[in-house]
């Protein structure tokens, strides 16, 4: 089993210091010691996202090399569904598709965005602009060598969480691929497992994501998706949420897949990140038993 981990939640605190002081250095240092403690935890790689907004691709390969890691996806995150053939968009996307290359990673995860007012706009409008920016850079993408990726998107608004509206938008891109991400789907209902056996074929990247729900007497927290229903969730520490994770990694086992399986981490409620990292990993391999 190849684990790799989303670092956006450890991420959160050294992003927010750099939009306020714009210290590249201390960044770098931070996120040097962050790789340093993911392998340590015996983690194979991470998904990339935003430090590359802070850091070339060749600093962050020199730093992942020097502590044996690999890039297991690139993330870009685009105003993908907020026209048709979005010129801009679509070049800023083929860019990040340069950049995975750059960072020697064969997948490349294209997030769509919502916006002020995007609940005015009907489903199939939405998915209409997602397969004419997604069409282009899939293209060009997969020229490059690269798997493109969607994932089972958690922002009901973007239609991109129930399986037929995934499926709908794989068929219509030729090459298209999916992230599959074992908690957004609960979001609408759907079981993870059964989910899961939906796309096997065609799944090129995994996200483990557990979630619960937050009772109605917590406050609201900052991040947050919302269910069908109007129920609030949130990413959970793996392990400690309503999602059958064991079911989930039996499943994509047997279905022979043999890419990476990326924790989306969460740190435990003691705030001790390397604990937290190993404990992770041990329940993730130990479903593999």
């Amino acid at each position: 089993m190849k684990l790799s981990v989303m670092t956006l939640s450890m991420l959160f605190m050294a992003e927010f210091k750099y939009s306020v002081d714009h210290d590249e250095e201390d960044y770098e240092e931070f996120y040097d010691e962050m790789m340093q403690m993911i392998s340590d935890c015996g983690y194979h790689a991470v998904d990339v996202c935003f430090e590359t907004n802070v850091l070339s691709a060749d600093k962050i390969r020199a730093i992942l090399d020097r502590y044996g890691l690999s890039v297991s996806s690139y993330i870009y995150m685009g105003q993908f569904a907020a026209e048709k053939n979005s010129p801009e968009e679509i070049e800023k996307a083929k860019k990040a598709a340069d950049l995975a290359v750059a960072l020697g990673t064969k997948v490349l995860m294209l997030v769509p965005q919502a916006y002020e007012g995007i609940e005015a706009c009907p489903a199939a409008e939405i998915q209409e602009r997602l397969i004419s920016n997604f069409t282009p850079v899939c293209s060009y993408a997969r020229e490059r060598g690269l798997h493109v990726v969607i994932e089972d998107t958690p922002d009901l608004r973007l239609h991109l969480c129930s399986a037929q509206d995934v499926e709908r938008v794989l068929c219509a891109v030729p090459g298209l691929e999916l992230v599959y991400d074992s908690g957004n789907m609960i979001l609408v209902g759907e079981d993870p497992a059964e989910y899961y056996h939906i796309f096997e074929n065609c799944t090129a990247h995994i996200h483990l994501k557990d979630m619960r729900k937050v009772p109605e007497n917590e406050p609201a927290p900052q991040f947050s998706d919302i269910s069908l229903v109007g129920d609030r969730y949130v990413t959970a520490p793996t392990g400690t949420g309503e999602i059958d994770l064991k079911r989930v990694v039996r499943a994509v086992q047997d279905s022979g897949y043999d890419g990476y399986m990326t924790v989306e981490f969460q740190v435990d409620g003691d705030g001790d990140y390397r604990k937290s990292l190993i404990r992770c990993r041990d329940y993730v391999e130990s479903m593999g038993d």
